[in-house]
């Protein structure tokens, strides 16, 4: 047995590196990539019907998570391909089949596919497997729930994540009670599939108070009724219900256009608050609910100046605004619907010094890694005053505890390989504040936001405040 190679001083590795000052001129126009949540949805439910479909608007660039949607689907039987005009996909259905899936590290793939894969009537056996973090993510009330409406499927470790394991059977249909406080995709799975039920399905999220992520509920559904699939909802007491009409196995395909990922754009928009700058953001669509458009709300909230207009497909923000302006005050808030804000938001008050407090987000420690601990540590290392509990974060930023730029060394930060840490750190180092920054691993943010780097560089006009860089292990 061959002894693993030990890792030595002059083993290289990549950083994003921010050099310790505020860039002195941000400012241009950025498209936004589409929406992944959008993405992953479309392509799914595209999947389920009788005919081609279109989906306009992917990007340039398509992010991990959705290359890996696109590759599950094939696994699982559906025909997919790039247009010939390179911005739009084609996604030809047909019956599907079992196979063996890699998801890589999405978790929305994952179960999705989960899902998906038990509309299958083939047989035989689909297995469910993914990357190293993926592994980690539970899977469990999802399997719960289908188990209520037929389908055989099961942990191969019998603990609840991958691999997962689905028997080709189809979904039988029936009721279903399924708990949402740990990830709102797992309803989302069960929406799409169970179109595709022998029998009606109603589905129920008994209390929910505890639910988290609606907005990507909202998501689910509203592409859904554009592809012309019937799904009612209402609300009853504490409970969510939600009516699947079985059988929808004849609606036609059509052309669905990816709105801009309001997620990244709060991203983009956190950085040109840290550079004190101005950005102007095309392809924004505030009509399709997205939970991270909360995001411009916060944002005013915090003194900088957003022009947006329902009519209009971009969005100007203007961060050269005074301290004046600024509320200087703790600020509160409950992000349970919108945890993917939380890192941007940390990150934020790193920049601009601000007290911050996030609750109902126990949600943070399924990601890609415990967000919460992750942007614990990390913080702290650059002098910040944080508070870890169970379910929230509290962030002390108007005062901080050293400063880097004397140092000859710059800080080492660890993104974890998480593509929202990496995005979070980086909208604090921008501001200047901490000195220089070595951020490893920055091709994790291919994940969502594969131009996320490059982005920030156009907005910067070639000053190089932020770089790629190798580094040996001896820095």
């Amino acid at each position: 047995m061959k002894a693993t190679p030990k890792r030595n001083k002059y083993t290289m590795t990549e950083y994003l590196r921010l050099s310790g000052s505020r860039p002195r001129n941000f400012d241009g126009t950025i498209i936004l990539p589409p929406s992944k949540s959008y993405l992953h949805r479309a392509l799914f439910i595209a999947s389920l019907c009788k005919t081609q479909s279109r989906i306009e608007n992917i990007g340039a660039l398509l992010a991990d998570d959705v290359s890996a949607t696109i590759q599950t689907l094939k696994s699982l039987g559906q025909c997919i391909e790039r247009a010939r005009d390179g911005t739009s996909i084609l996604v030809l259905p047909n019956d599907v089949s079992s196979g063996r899936v890699f998801a890589g590290e999405s978790g929305t793939t994952a179960r999705l596919a989960i899902a998906f894969a038990a509309i299958s009537t083939d047989g035989k056996r689909t297995t469910i497997t993914g990357g190293n973090s993926l592994l980690t993510r539970p899977m469990k009330p999802l399997l719960d729930a289908l188990a209520q409406i037929g389908v055989k499927c099961y942990s191969r470790n019998s603990n609840g994540r991958l691999p997962v394991f689905v028997e080709s059977s189809g979904i039988e249909g029936g009721d279903c009670i399924v708990d949402g406080s740990i990830s709102s995709q797992f309803i989302s799975a069960l929406l799409i599939a169970c179109t595709q039920g022998r029998n009606d399905t109603i589905l129920k999220i008994l209390d929910i108070r505890k639910a988290v992520s609606l907005p990507y509920i909202d998501a689910t559904i509203s592409v859904l009724n554009y592809f012309g699939f019937r799904i009612q909802s209402r609300k009853s007491g504490s409970s969510y219900i939600f009516l699947i009409k079985a059988n929808q196995t004849k609606t036609r395909g059509r052309t669905f256009s990816v709105p801009g990922d309001m997620s990244s754009g709060a991203a983009l928009i956190a950085a040109t608050m840290g550079a004190r700058g101005r950005v102007k953001i095309d392809g924004v669509n505030l009509k399709m609910p997205q939970a991270d458009s909360a995001f411009l709300n916060i944002a005013e909230s915090l003194g900088v100046r957003i022009t947006k207009k329902s009519t209009e497909r971009f969005i100007e923000v203007n961060a050269k605004v005074s301290d004046k302006l600024r509320n200087r005050k703790l600020l509160n808030l409950d992000l349970s619907n919108s945890p993917d804000l939380v890192p941007v938001i940390v990150g934020t008050a790193a920049a601009m010094g601000r007290d911050v407090k996030i609750t109902n987000v126990a949600h943070l420690r399924f990601k890609e890694s415990d967000r919460l601990d992750t942007l614990a540590r990390e913080f702290k290392r650059l002098g910040l005053e944080l508070t870890e509990e169970k379910d929230s974060l509290a962030i002390s930023a108007e005062k901080f505890q050293r400063s880097n730029k004397e140092s000859t060394r710059p800080i080492l930060l660890s993104s974890q390989n998480d593509h929202r840490i990496l995005m979070s750190l980086t909208i604090a180092g921008i501001s200047g504040k901490f000195g220089e920054l070595l951020i490893s691993n920055p091709s994790c943010v291919k994940k969502s936001y594969p131009s996320f780097i490059s982005d920030l560089e156009s907005l910067m006009n070639n000053e190089r405040v932020i770089s790629l860089v190798n580094k040996g292990g001896d820095i």
